[in-house]
């Protein structure tokens, strides 16, 4: 697991940074989707996914692989 980073702000249009190193870690690079749910365990959390792991996820819970997707 990696260091937590920030605290970042949210600008007034909703955006945030995501650190590079943070970004490189998943694979991420600008211009990538991202998927994004607010949790509600832990209460207030936030998370994101990449587009891509999204999918593998979905195809998983549609094929009934008995893959379980971790955040």
């Amino acid at each position: 697991m990696h260091p937590p980073h920030g605290p970042h702000k949210i600008a007034a249009n909703g955006q945030v940074v995501v650190p590079k190193d943070v970004l490189n870690a998943v694979g991420l690079a600008a211009g990538d989707s991202v998927y994004v749910q607010a949790l509600e365990d832990p209460p207030g959390a936030v998370l994101i996914v990449p587009a891509d792991t999204a999918a593998r996820w979905f195809e998983a819970g549609r094929t009934g692989a008995s893959q379980s997707p971790a955040p």
